[in-house]
């Protein structure tokens, strides 16, 4: 079962012009060191025998972003859910393009929408967001707030999902703004 295919998907520039960006498996080597989130060590973590992966955004050799997400219960049985673990975007100030969040979501959606059961009520996709990014996930994203969560010691959170018919609404508005991925 691969739970981590190549994508190539089309970002948008500063000034306009359209490229493309691959979202791919992330190996060592591409692990930042500066980010808010420890992505070295979250690798280290990552166990592929428990369904988990950790992707990357890039664009020409240019680290945009990274998620961390895993299927639960263990797959190949039935997969009920996918739960983003983690994900960040290069920030806004430093980047030149755009979607990246976007995109990783949607890579996720996609992953879950063919793993995940197939009623449209049925919740396939979780994340627990950082109070900054709160928002984001509510309204860029649309995604349904659940309820407060603790992230770790005195930090908290905010739980978020989408079930089938949403993720697929999703990931059509987003196919339409910015053109379809390609598998590669």
């Amino acid at each position: 079962m691969n739970i981590a295919p190549s994508v190539q998907v089309n970002i948008l520039s500063r000034s306009g012009q359209t490229d493309s960006a691959i979202i791919s498996k992330a190996e060592q080597k591409d692990m930042p060191r500066n980010w808010q989130c420890e992505w070295g060590q979250l690798f280290q973590n990552t166990d592929e025998l428990y369904y988990e992966s950790l992707v990357k955004i890039e664009c020409q050799g240019s680290l945009l972003g990274l998620m961390k997400y895993a299927l639960y219960p263990d797959a190949p049985e039935q997969v009920e859910f996918l739960e983003i673990n983690n994900l960040e975007a290069l920030p806004q100030a430093q980047r030149q393009v755009d979607p990246v969040g976007r995109w990783l979501i949607w890579y996720a959606c996609n992953i879950a929408i063919n793993y995940c059961p197939q009623e449209p009520s049925s919740q396939i996709l979780f994340l627990n967001s950082v109070e900054q990014a709160f928002a984001f996930y509510e309204d860029k994203i649309r995604m349904e707030y659940i309820e407060p969560v603790t992230l770790a010691p005195g930090e908290d959170g905010y739980a978020f999902r989408f079930n089938r018919r949403k993720a697929e609404q999703f990931c059509k508005q987003q196919e339409v703004t910015y053109g379809c991925p390609v598998v590669l």
